[in-house]
């Protein structure tokens, strides 16, 4: 009892966890993880360059990829050029993360975009934390090499 007490103070103390007051119970949350350069895993628009271990090159006409996390109500918007991949997602502490419910638009679009499509959901199926280095990304499977890297645009999106 007395380490919880002492490693709930120490990460309190650092920052790296939140207090929230719920029903007469105080309950810690770890923050959500901010790279160096101050991009936050939720509001940033992540730009998908490699999905399990592949390059994506975006095709001349093909719409912007990209990932979303909302905050306010921990849905998860992504595509990868054509069809849009909605669903929900939750943090755990450690930097843990899980997609749940993903469902896509069904619009046919060239193979290689819907080959990257497949690729996008499968990546978010499987992950299973994430981590952010510089401007980067990286979606990881059981500690794993990453499923999926995504760049940081430089467009936050208001809302997120």
């Amino acid at each position: 009892m007395i380490f919880l007490i002492y490693f709930l103070s120490v990460f309190y103390n650092h920052g790296m966890l939140t207090e929230k007051v719920q029903e007469s119970k105080v309950i810690y949350e770890e923050k959500p993880e901010t790279s160096p350069k101050g991009k936050p895993l939720m509001g940033t628009r992540w730009i998908p360059f490699e999905l399990m271990g592949r390059p994506i090159e975006p095709l001349f006409d093909q719409k912007p990829a990209y990932l979303l996390l909302n905050q306010m109500d921990k849905q998860v918007h992504a595509s990868a050029g054509c069809n849009t991949l909605t669903g929900s997602f939750a943090l755990m502490k450690g930097r843990k993360i899980q997609f749940t419910q993903l469902a896509n638009t069904k619009m046919a679009c060239p193979e290689p975009v819907m080959n990257n499509e497949t690729l996008l959901k499968h990546s978010l199926q499987s992950a299973t934390s994430y981590t952010i280095r510089e401007d980067t990304l990286y979606l990881i499977q059981n500690g794993l090499s990453p499923m999926a890297k995504f760049i940081a645009s430089t467009e936050n999106i208001p809302g997120y």
